[in-house]
């Protein structure tokens, strides 16, 4: 129990340097694109949660998908990472998470993450409302994950999805979603590079990249023999 505990320290001990040095030096450590290579969906349906338990139980799911990619960014802003760790598209409507609406809009039966996914989570018409009867918890985010969550949907809350979509319209305000060029290719992916270009953040050299991949995959090993 105490060698569980420890390595959990020296882990975040390690991910909290990273983060003091790009608050510090104003770059993006590389591993931020491990954790969208690590996307949890069980972080995305803890997320979901708090946003829909801010506004009755259920949202329109256009105004959840834009709260949702705000937040991100706003996430990247404050902490160098995104919250969600989903792909990113610009629409004609302005950016999606790809993961959350494949959740929301298609039933697939046999997949496991659908499976879970629906026992928080049903659909009606426009709105994702929430599953009383189950609570996914809070353990994966961060009390400043938390805390941007709720306050995104205080500020909001009067907001419909038609707002929502011209608020990220605002090109000053979300220049990397370039949605009128999605108006005839349909769809474009939004990178991580984009994302942090708009903040006024740069990029790590792909040396240091690839160093701290190993140093995060060792971690990984690390957590998997011994929890």
């Amino acid at each position: 129990m105490h060698t569980q505990i420890i390595v959990f320290w020296v882990v975040g001990q390690i991910q909290g340097i990273f983060r003091l040095q790009n608050c510090s030096t104003g770059s993006i450590v590389s591993f931020f694109e491990l954790e969208r290579k690590r996307m949890n969906t069980k972080k995305l349906i803890q997320a979901v949660n708090v946003l829909l338990e801010e506004n009755g139980g259920r949202m329109n799911y256009t105004k959840l998908i834009k709260l949702l990619y705000i937040a991100d960014k706003q996430s990247i802003k404050e902490i160098g990472a995104p919250i969600t760790g989903d792909r990113y598209y610009s629409l004609p409507k302005g950016p999606i998470l790809s993961k959350l609406l494949n959740l929301i809009k298609v039933n697939i039966p046999d997949d496991s993450e659908n499976s879970v996914w629906k026992t928080f989570f049903s659909t009606e018409g426009y709105d994702l409302v929430k599953n009383e009867k189950n609570h996914p918890g809070y353990g994966k985010l961060s009390r400043r994950e938390m805390r941007i969550l709720k306050e995104l949907s205080i500020s909001f809350k009067d907001k419909s999805y038609s707002d929502m979509i011209e608020y990220v319209h605002q090109e000053n305000k979300f220049p990397e979603v370039r949605w009128r060029e999605a108006g005839i290719q349909k769809r474009i992916p939004i990178s991580l590079k984009d994302l942090y270009k708009s903040l006024g953040l740069g990029m790590e050299s792909l040396k240091e990249y690839n160093k701290e991949i190993k140093l995060l995959e060792h971690e990984n090993r690390i957590l998997s023999k011994c929890c």
